[in-house]
């Protein structure tokens, strides 16, 4: 079967060579389609003779053609470092330990006094270890209880090396120590009943202090350290100077025993232990004792430089 009239036969029965044979008339579309194509020749001819008679030149491809350049990728630049956080004066990061350290050495410099060369000496040379002991109360359960003995029971005018400090681990054992009452056995001695007894009495005394004061245990604890540091450094220094004073050759025994009965009325103000009143006759040797060997190095002095 042919398709399109491709067998030389139209639907009217007439067939393709005779109408071509006898010149048929052509359709009204291909007429349209040459006069539309005739037209579109003309207008361009018009427009090319327009152009050339205005001296111009026909107007470039508003699209370009030309080769487009590869843009070329900037490097990154860096960000700008972060600024800089500002550290706190180093004087202001000092730990308890330096801070007291310093405070001595600013004070003395190199001529620390004998009874305080010790403590200089641990400041500077802290342990590597340390250790935990139950210190003299191991009859006492819980750690809280302990640190009440070993500070608010101690006699005030004790020297503390370091200040005691108490935190949240102080606090968290106190309330189970409240809970957790202190037995006192009818076989333990006079002074482990009495230390028991004083030791519950003041954690009470620090539990009221809290409801009243809207304290924490460890607040009330570490006010009466520095309490207790402060009385034992005062009585320190007293007796330090009590001690320039009793070897200073220039000083009479008169001068010397008034010094020792002031001291004791500013420790008794504070609730202090008095000093020992000096003993003149030991005085007196130990005087004639320390001249001897003042003279004995100036003589090894002279020696020395005469070589």
């Amino acid at each position: 079967m042919a398709w399109n009239g491709s067998n030389g036969k139209n639907t009217n029965g007439t067939s393709a060579a005779k109408r071509h044979a006898g010149g048929a008339k052509k359709s009204p579309s291909v007429m349209r389609g040459a006069f539309a194509a005739l037209a579109v020749v003309a207008l361009a001819a018009g427009a090319w003779w327009w152009i050339a008679r205005s001296g111009g030149t026909p107007a470039e491809p508003t699209e370009d053609v030309r080769p487009k350049e590869k843009k070329t990728v900037e490097p990154r630049k860096p960000s700008p470092p972060a600024a800089k956080i500002e550290q706190a004066p180093k004087e202001e990061r000092l730990t308890e330990r330096e801070k007291r350290l310093k405070y001595y050495r600013d004070k003395y410099g190199d001529n620390i006094p004998e009874n305080l060369k010790p403590v200089v000496y641990f400041l500077e040379n802290p342990p590597q270890k340390t250790f935990r002991i139950q210190g003299d109360t191991p009859y006492l359960r819980h750690p809280s209880e302990r640190h009440i003995a070993g500070l608010v029971l101690k006699e005030p005018g004790t020297f503390f090396v370091m200040k005691p400090e108490y935190g949240e681990a102080f606090d968290k054992d106190f309330v189970n120590a409240l809970v957790d009452k202190i037995e006192v056995n009818d076989d333990d001695p006079e002074d482990v009943r009495r230390m028991k007894e004083e030791v519950e009495l003041v954690k009470k005394e620090i539990a009221a202090i809290c409801r009243k004061e809207g304290k924490m245990p460890s607040e009330v604890m570490n006010e009466q350290a520095a309490a207790m540091f402060e009385l034992g450094r005062y009585q320190r220094d007293l007796e330090a100077e009590l001690d320039r004073i009793y070897d200073n050759p220039d000083l009479s025994d008169a001068e010397v025993d008034d010094f020792c009965k002031a001291a004791n009325k500013m420790l008794e103000g504070k609730g202090l232990a008095p000093l020992a009143l000096p003993d003149m006759t030991r005085r007196s040797v130990r005087l004639a004792y320390n001249e001897k060997v003042a003279a004995r190095k100036a003589t090894q002095n002279q020696k020395e430089t005469a070589k």
